[in-house]
């Protein structure tokens, strides 16, 4: 009876959470541009460019 039961109240420390960051990979068709022309023109509203690549290139006649 002299002895007294103290219970220890553990705290889980975790570290915040950081978040999370998404690929994505679109396929674009464009009339007389450049990769170069794409890039800035994304650049410029805030678009983080990984990588373009030209895939395919088809000329067009005029009509």
């Amino acid at each position: 009876m002299g002895n007294t039961a103290q219970t220890e109240k553990k705290t889980e420390v975790t570290a915040p959470e950081t978040p999370t960051r998404t690929q994505r990979n679109f396929i674009l068709k464009v009339m007389d541009k450049t990769g170069n022309d794409i890039k800035k023109a994304l650049k410029e509203q805030g678009v983080e460019i990984i990588s373009i690549m030209e895939i395919h290139r088809e000329e067009i006649q005029a009509s």
